[in-house]
């Protein structure tokens, strides 16, 4: 007859439970376009699977590669985000050990008189309480804070990676630009003494010279703010390698790194299938779901299971007692106010995890309007350089033939010096545009 109470009572309880906790977690629909908006005047390889594409060794450079392997090792981001799956990870098991009953023991002596005088008494009292919907949602809540501090390291590695790259081919970059700089120097004071020359035979105004000491003011002054960003670069590896500030020895030649690398033709859908960070915000979607099903059960009486088991020494035979009952509010007007708590963070998280996905479309399809720009913007300017160049062969020709003079030469060598800045500038641009790029593509953060 109690048992029949009991499976009624249960039965029950499981009903009422399924009604006041709803459904299971189911992926929010969002509307993704099948194809980028624009069509970009770049030549594309086959889609990729980008977690695994360790993008970065197409550049050949053995420099570049040992720094991202240092970075992904020493970064303290990712030594974060490790400890954060760790503490993840507990809280998953200290869920998981929730389901088993705990174990209290009591041991003493007494005086009563009932017993006897003196006597010894131990006991141990097993109890279970358990809040079945309550745990199933706090575990799936766990599992899913888990599976976000996985995907948070994901984006961790991914931001290591662009940084590294970033910095280094900047770092690389400065160098030259640095050469260049002192080359313009250079060749600027060799014209201002060929205009001095001329400004004393009478041939020039003074205002010629005192223009070309003004470009020669801004370019020593340009070399400063050049050999700042190189300390600047130089500290930010650092950083990245967990390192204090310091020297970055660097042999690669900027003009050895080629920038016209094929960039993968990955479409919307495949590019949001890969993305950690929506992946980490579709794991916190999860876990708030969860929880609004995980407070809603503290509406649901829970099950309390116990029993006294233990001896007395003036007690004849084992102390044993048990209780079962269950356990739940009437009125708690504060738990229904955590409901409506619980569910509001459900809607914001709900909200960011739509923009995650609406953020994540939007950067790529600017990045490959970047790289589409500064591909085509550098291209136009190697193809002035050329031209350039041929004009200073023809100027040095004429002057080797006597038909012009040093003067001319010079001013051609200037305005390819100055060429070869702006060129240098755009190639970095490029470059940078493809570390970004392959960043939002979510390329290259496994592996290593």
């Amino acid at each position: 007859m109690y048992r029949k109470r009991w499976l009624i009572l249960l039965c029950a309880l499981l009903n009422n439970g399924c009604l006041w906790l709803g459904s299971e977690y189911r992926k929010p629909h969002v509307n993704t376009p099948q194809k980028w908006p624009h069509k970009y005047s770049i030549q594309t390889e086959q889609a990729a699977y980008l977690p695994d594409l360790h993008w970065w060794k197409q550049f050949n450079s053995k420099e570049l590669n040992a720094s991202i392997q240092k970075a992904l090792q020493n970064n303290h981001q990712i030594h974060l985000a490790m400890a954060n799956i760790e503490s993840a990870q507990g809280q998953l098991q200290q869920v998981q050990l929730s389901w088993l009953p705990n174990l209290t023991g009591l041991a003493g002596y007494t005086q009563f008189p009932v017993l006897g005088n003196p006597g010894t008494t131990a006991i141990a009292y097993p109890a279970y309480i358990i809040n079945i919907f309550q745990q199933y949602k706090q575990q799936k809540s766990a599992q899913a804070m888990l599976e976000a501090s996985i995907y948070a390291q994901y984006s961790a590695r991914l931001v290591v990676i662009a940084q590294t790259a970033a910095s280094f081919f900047t770092l690389v970059a400065q160098n030259e630009a640095l050469h260049l700089y002192n080359k313009l120097l250079k060749d600027y004071r060799t014209y201002l003494k060929l205009t001095q020359s001329q400004y004393r035979s009478g041939l020039i105004s003074l205002d010629n010279i005192t223009q070309i000491k003004s470009h020669i003011q801004r370019i020593e002054a340009q070399i400063k703010v050049v050999q700042h960003n190189i300390v600047v670069t130089k500290n930010a590896l650092h950083f990245l390698f967990n390192e204090n500030p310091g020297d970055v020895e660097t042999k690669t030649l900027f003009e050895n790194i080629d920038s016209n690398q094929l960039v993968p033709g990955n479409l919307p859908a495949s590019v949001l299938r890969v993305r950690p960070d929506i992946h980490e915000a579709e794991a916190l979607l999860k876990a708030a779901h969860a929880d609004v099903g995980a407070i809603t059960a503290n509406l649901l009486p829970g099950i309390n299971l116990g029993a006294y088991l233990g001896e007395g020494s003036n007690v004849d035979g084992a102390i044993k007692l048990g209780q079962a009952y269950l356990n739940g509010p009437i009125i708690d007007l504060p738990l229904f106010a955590q409901v409506d708590v619980s569910k509001a963070r459900y809607k914001a998280i709900y909200i960011k995890y739509i923009t995650t996905i609406r953020k994540a479309l939007r950067d790529v399809a600017n990045d490959l309007s970047a790289y589409s720009t500064s591909s085509q913007q550098l291209n136009n300017n190697l193809s002035a350089l050329n031209d350039e160049k041929q004009q200073c062969h023809l100027a040095e020709v004429r002057y080797r033939h006597g038909i012009d003079d040093y003067l001319n030469l010079i001013k051609c060598q200037i305005l390819l010096d100055e060429f070869k800045l702006v060129i240098n500038q755009n190639k970095l641009e490029k470059l940078l545009s493809i570390v970004t790029l392959y960043q939002d593509l979510g390329g290259g953060y496994r592996g290593y």
